[in-house]
C-alpha cells in the first residue's frame, strides 16, 4: 500500500506493489516527462531512470519493468 507525501510516495505494508515486492519504507515518484526514481533503504539500492516521453501515461509500463529488473538483479545474487 502506497502513502503520499510531499515529493514522493511510501510503503508503508508489506506486499506486492506493481507486481514488485518492495520493502516496507521504499519511496519513490515520478516527475514531469515521465522521469521515475525510487529508494529502498533496506536493500540500501536507489534508481533513477531518465526519459522524456509526453504524455506521461506512456511510461508507466517501463517504470514497472526498470523496478522489477533492478529487483530481480538482487535476487540473483
Amino acid at each position: 500500500r502506497n502513502y503520499f507525501s510531499l515529493g514522493f510516495s511510501v510503503i508503508n505494508e508489506a506486499g506486492r506493489a506493481n507486481d514488485i515486492y518492495s520493502s516496507v519504507g521504499t519511496f519513490s515518484w515520478g516527475g514531469a516527462f515521465s522521469t521515475h526514481y525510487f529508494a529502498d533503504p533496506k536493500e540500501k539500492i536507489c534508481a533513477v531512470l531518465m526519459k522524456q516521453m509526453w504524455p506521461t501515461s506512456m511510461g508507466g509500463e517501463l517504470d514497472r519493468k526498470f523496478d522489477l529488473m533492478i529487483y530481480q538483479a538482487l535476487d540473483d545474487k
